[in-house]
């Protein structure tokens, strides 16, 4: 995740690629600002921090700590310094 794509999505031009080559249609999230978004198994820093650069709330689940950090990694060091985007592991979650 580049600084150049987290300032586009930003901006409104962002895309979330879940196969090598398509791009999900952007009109299947909406507008993404102020809404709570939780990515299950989502961790890796690719798709958390787009949608937290197009304005949404983002809670990132994924039982694995070294995707979550990917995660961590890209809202801190990114010119959005996003707040707003919290990680849970599995260790956090008695429940499962």
């Amino acid at each position: 995740m580049s600084p150049a794509e987290i300032e586009a999505a930003k901006a409104g031009h962002w895309q979330v690629i879940l196969t090598p080559t398509k791009a999900v249609p952007k009109d299947w999230f909406g507008d993404l600002r102020n809404k709570e978004v939780l990515g299950l198994a989502s961790g890796g820093g690719q798709q958390v921090p787009i949608f937290a650069a197009a304005g949404a709330n983002v809670t990132s689940f994924d039982n694995s700590a070294e995707q979550l950090n990917k995660d961590l990694w890209v809202a801190q060091t990114q010119p959005r310094k996003n707040k707003d985007t919290k990680t849970i592991s599995e260790e956090d979650n008695p429940w499962i």
